[in-house]
């Protein structure tokens, strides 16, 4: 699979001790029943991580030292069956890239892969390792509409959803590859909170992205970028949902980043982008739930002034991003969350009632 890609990354820092963060203080025996227990797999499944998992298992369950208090067999056929699949949708998203390369090159686009598709070729010891939906791909918001007729004119089936640009800057795509179909989500900015897409633009990222394919119109962010772009996606419209996957590959990254001595260069960045309590809050989070993947604590970047740090408040969505926001978005935070999309409304009541009835309903939280 990592022959169809042209990256710079080698000696991935790989596995190591994900259990971690999850066996904190537990009794051997405790251990034992969690791991034999459903609620282990559910866990496992709902953060992402089953087959990252189940490979620490079987790696310690090589050791005799380790055998006695694991048994991953009861649910590792389902999990193997579930890398497998991964693994032939990841050839799949090849393909599809290699295409999508060649088309943007074609039409003088330019596009960034980030986030799994990205992380699964460089940064995990085998791809299939790595679970993920769809393909995240950024683009210049100047593009868009290029971009738009570039991808329906190749076959790409634009998805309708419910949300507007203001609510959800990003749109997605579907395409059949050998009978198999493939999801794209196309963003115009990084996030769905206006202070990171007001402060990481398309082409701050650009600048220093890695070649990915032959023609390199799609290319991937460099490892300091793609940290630095995993610590904010913790806070846009997953914020809520903080899955321990994200925590891990941020570990991985900084571990990546400091056996290279590139840590002030970590910071730097973070600094010049205006996010370095963003990236604090992030790594300090990491360290909490993988400590064995820092060989020390995690350097804390030095506080500077930060309006992007507000982020950080237990305050709503709509406050934070109120605050955070300048004129133009604050009238259009106004009018989407006092007059949702008629798609969302029908949607979420199941219903073909007149839009102005179903707005009153939202209002008034009548089901």
């Amino acid at each position: 699979m990592h022959s169809h890609l042209s990256s710079k990354f080698t000696d991935s820092p790989g596995l190591e001790n994900l259990s971690s963060g999850l066996n904190s203080a537990w009794s051997t025996a405790e251990w034992q029943s969690f791991l034999n227990s459903t609620a282990m797999q559910q866990l496992a499944r709902a953060h992402g991580v089953e087959a990252l998992l189940l490979n620490q298992l079987q790696q310690a369950e090589a050791s005799p030292k380790h055998r006695e208090t694991r048994d991953p067999h009861h649910w590792a056929d389902r999990t193997r069956t579930q890398q497998i699949q991964t693994g032939l949708q990841q050839l799949l998203q090849i393909q599809a890239m290699r295409e999508l390369d060649l088309n943007f090159a074609q039409n003088t686009l330019q596009g960034i892969i980030y986030k799994g598709f990205s992380l699964a070729n460089w940064l995990y010891p085998a791809a299939s390792l790595r679970p993920m939906v769809d393909i995240d791909m950024l683009i210049h918001f100047k593009d868009r509409e290029k971009a738009f007729n570039a991808l329906t004119k190749n076959d790409w089936k634009l998805i309708p959803n419910n949300y507007s640009a203001v609510v959800l800057p990003e749109c997605s795509f579907e395409k059949k590859f050998s009978g198999a179909c493939l999801s794209l989500d196309l963003h115009w900015q990084l996030s769905s909170r206006p202070i990171i897409a007001k402060l990481i633009r398309f082409p701050d990222l650009w600048q220093n992205c890695q070649p990915l394919l032959e023609y390199s119109a799609i290319k991937q962010p460099d490892a300091v970028d793609a940290l630095v772009i995993a610590a904010c996606h913790r806070l846009g419209h997953h914020r809520h949902n903080a899955k321990l996957l994200w925590l891990y590959e941020i570990s991985l990254i900084f571990r990546f980043l400091e056996t290279r001595n590139q840590l002030s260069r970590l910071a730097a960045r973070a600094r010049s982008l205006e996010v370095s309590a963003i990236l604090n809050d992030a790594l300090k989070h990491a360290e909490l739930s993988f400590p064995t993947l820092f060989s020390h604590s995690a350097p804390k970047i030095a506080p500077q002034f930060e309006l992007s740090a507000q982020l950080l408040h237990p305050r709503s969505v709509f406050m934070t991003d109120w605050i955070t926001s300048d004129g133009a978005q604050k009238r259009a935070l106004i009018t989407e969350r006092l007059f949702a999309e008629p798609n969302y409304l029908r949607s979420r009541f199941a219903s073909n009632a007149p839009v102005w009835w179903l707005q009153i309903k939202r209002w008034l939280k009548i089901k």
